[in-house]
C-alpha cells in the first residue's frame, strides 16, 4: 500500500482534515520522506541483516492522526536524543542541523508534534 493510499484511508487527503494549506501537506510528506531516508541509512550503517524500517499510521486515543517512522538500525544515544531537535546540532558530516529543528517548529505552529522515542527501537512520530 502506498503512503498516499494509507493517508487517504485515514481521511488525511481530505482538505477539511488538515484545515491547512497544500504547502503544509507537502511539507509533512517531505518530512516523512526525509525521516524514512534517515531510518534506511541507520539500518544500512548498522550492518545487521535483521534490522528493519517500517511506517505505522493510525490515530491515538484522542483521534489525532499520527505517522510513525521506525527502525531497528543503529540506536540513537541519550546524548544525541537530548540534542537532536536543537538548531544546528548534527551528527552528519555534511549536515547543517536545521531539518529536525525547523520541522518540529512547523508542526507546533500547526498544532502538531514531532517527537522521538528510542526504546525499544527508534521511532519518530509526526502527530497532527
Amino acid at each position: 500500500m502506498s503512503l498516499f493510499t494509507a493517508l487517504d484511508n485515514f481521511g488525511c487527503m481530505d482538505r477539511n482534515f488538515f484545515k491547512q494549506s497544500n504547502v503544509y501537506i507537502m511539507f509533512c510528506l517531505a518530512k516523512v520522506s526525509n525521516l524514512l531516508k534517515n531510518a534506511i541509512e541507520a539500518v544500512g550503517e548498522s550492518g545487521n541483516q535483521d534490522a528493519k524500517v517500517w511506517v505505522e499510521i493510525g490515530r491515538n486515543s484522542k483521534g489525532n492522526l499520527f505517522i510513525d517512522i521506525c527502525n531497528t538500525g543503529i540506536p540513537i544515544s541519550d546524548e544525541i536524543r537530548d540534542n537532536i531537535f536543537v538548531p544546528f546540532f548534527t551528527t552528519k558530516a555534511n549536515g547543517n542541523g536545521i531539518g529536525l529543528s525547523i520541522s518540529r517548529q512547523i508542526m507546533r505552529m500547526h498544532d502538531g508534534t514531532l517527537t522521538l522515542s528510542t526504546k525499544p527501537f527508534t521511532r519518530f512520530r509526526i502527530q497532527f
